[in-house]
């Protein structure tokens, strides 16, 4: 913000309180992710960073949970996930927004994430749990 406060100003004449001159400069930003990571929720069995622009594959079974942080920005809509015996059997079944939308009740997109997410045959595949406590 800056003011130069003064009198009021009729519009025909143009008259400041006084030149201003203003200079942005760019600070230098430096980014020290692994310092802004948080401290787990539970001790984990595995870490994989993945980098940006990347990706991996990892195994998660029936009742096991994985935390999933997005230290790089906005990499986390790129997260699928399949069933295992599915995929054993040739059928690469991804996550499908639409049968996720209509299973809940979402008939048109909407900010934030969905409590299940669904294959195209109906299976539910993941189910999130947000954090809502800043943890």
């Amino acid at each position: 913000i800056v003011a130069a406060p003064a009198g009021a100003m009729s519009p025909e004449a143009q008259d400041t309180a006084t030149p201003i001159e203003i200079r942005i400069k760019r600070s230098l930003l430096i980014r020290d992710y692994a310092s802004a990571l948080p401290e787990p929720v539970a001790d984990p069995i595995e870490d994989i960073r993945i980098r940006a622009a990347s990706a991996a594959a990892y195994f998660v079974r029936a009742g096991e949970f994985i935390q999933i942080i997005d230290v790089y920005g906005r990499q986390c809509t790129d997260f699928q996930a399949f069933a295992a015996r599915k995929v054993d059997k040739g059928l690469d079944l991804a996550l499908d927004s639409t049968v996720t939308r209509t299973l809940l009740g979402r008939s048109y997109p909407t900010p934030g994430l969905p409590s299940k997410a669904f294959d195209r045959d109906f299976e539910p595949l993941v189910e999130i749990v947000q954090d809502t406590v800043g943890r």
